[in-house]
């Protein structure tokens, strides 16, 4: 009921479109990005779809609409970060170093940082048939326009002299006018930007007069957005690849590291994964997001005492985030407790209603412990239809009850989805062999 609700508010009544209200305004991709997830909810994966990349269009910096469309499995959001990457870096190749006085230190510096970055970026990217540009704050030209860093330094230096020399308040005066109305200026063309973001339909803004800082943002947006399509198409070589190839500043943000081991534990190498999601848990004590994953590493490699410790660690410290009961369910699942497990994964499932991996490892708990009941696998697909453990969970469903047609047609589609994955491999070729296609087999 909600979900209608929610749809009737976005769309025009009887038109599968956004309402006028929203066209041409900053919230524009936010609603398109709501819709998609209404219609993800009530099972309508095209027209989510197409909302998510309508958002993605509209606000390149929507990392929600980047996720949904590769939950999804539809599109190529790559193509759009990879067209970004690729303008970045042949803007930074013709762009002239500058001479002017006025130049600070500090963006002498970023620039240093920059052109230390395209060292480190390859050069082959391939470009997108449609050129992608942002809408982004231009160079600076004058000394009215410098950033917020520049300004503030020169005021503070200014004041310094002013301290330190004799009273001169007409001078005073007249700089404290110019630093208000310099200010002024920027937090006016900041609220500018805010207001209207960045779209790949604004080809008018040429990526040449985008500022230093904004280029650099842009880089590691592209970077860390080209490792998750990576990481969700299961092309954990590639992601390993990229990482080590991204700017050091960027290897160094969780999510890049985070990303990193989702790879390696596709990679099935469940010690590396760990390795740098326990490093990742000591920098950053109170992020949970991949705590998921450490505890997933963990239970293949039974280790139940780092597991545990873990857990306890999680549910203390965060006891309302789903990510910390799916680590408690990993533990007692690895002790052989799969009631209390159970009872954890679906403590996470009712935390968040809209976490797939809480709901995969709730089905194949319940699969462990003899419950032949697809709906958690089923709510995992829903939300997320790329997920092959929610595939392979059905297909050991099905198999255990001797369906094996039926398990047959479930493991195909987790193989098509992950076709690097040797356990998916191996599972479906016993079943093919219990159907007696020897030829399949080989």
């Amino acid at each position: 009921m909600l979900y209608q609700e929610a749809e009737m508010a976005l769309r025009i009544h009887d038109q599968p479109k956004l309402d006028n209200c929203f066209t041409n305004t900053s919230v524009e991709s936010f609603a398109h990005s709501l819709l998609s997830r209404v219609f993800v909810e009530t099972g309508r994966p095209d027209e989510a779809a197409d909302e998510g990349k309508l958002a993605l269009k509209q606000n390149v910096f929507s990392w929600t609409s980047l996720k949904t469309l590769c939950n999804l499995g539809v599109g190529n959001p790559e193509n759009i970060y990879t067209s970004l990457l690729t303008c970045v870096n042949e803007a930074r190749s013709t762009d002239k170093p500058k001479t002017s006085r006025s130049t600070s230190i500090a963006t002498r510096n970023t620039e240093k940082l920059a052109k230390n970055a395209e060292k480190r970026t390859p050069s082959g990217s391939k470009e997108a048939e449609q050129k992608v540009t942002c809408f982004a704050p231009k160079k600076s030209k004058t000394p009215e326009s410098l950033d917020f860093s520049v300004v503030f330094s020169r005021s503070s230096s200014s004041i310094s002299v002013t301290s330190s020399c004799s009273p001169q308040p007409c001078r005073h005066r007249s700089r404290e006018k110019f630093r208000l109305e310099t200010c002024t200026r920027i937090m006016k063309r900041l609220q500018n930007f805010v207001s209207k973001p960045p779209s790949i339909q604004r080809l008018q803004y040429c990526i040449a007069d985008w500022s230093t800082l904004f280029t650099t943002v842009i880089e590691y947006i592209s970077w860390l957005a080209m490792l998750q399509c990576a990481v969700a198409t299961y092309r954990s070589n590639s992601v390993i690849g990229r990482y080590n190839l991204m700017p050091e500043k960027c290897k160094k943000f969780a999510l890049a590291r985070e990303l990193l081991a989702r790879a390696y534990l596709e990679k099935l190498d469940y010690t590396k994964a760990a390795e740098i999601l326990e490093e990742l848990h000591r920098e950053f004590p109170h992020r949970v997001a991949g705590m998921e994953i450490l505890s997933t590493a963990l239970w293949h490699a039974q280790d139940v005492r780092r597991l545990s410790v873990l857990a306890m660690q999680i549910t203390e410290e965060c006891r309302s985030c789903p990510e910390g009961w799916c680590v408690a369910g990993n533990c007692f699942s690895v002790q052989k407790q799969h009631d209390t497990a159970i009872e954890c994964f679906e403590r996470a499932v009712t935390i968040n209603t809209r976490f797939p991996y809480a709901y995969t490892l709730l089905g194949h708990e319940l699969l462990d412990s003899d419950h032949q009941s697809k709906a958690a696998a089923a709510r995992a697909l829903l939300l997320c239809p790329t997920d092959y453990r929610a595939w392979f969970g059905l297909g050991l469903l099905h198999f255990k009850k001797e369906q094996v047609n039926l398990a047959r047609v479930h493991l195909s589609r987790a193989v098509a989805i992950n076709p690097f994955n040797s356990v998916l491999l191996c599972q479906l070729s016993v079943v093919e062999q219990a159907l007696h296609n020897n030829d399949t087999v080989k």
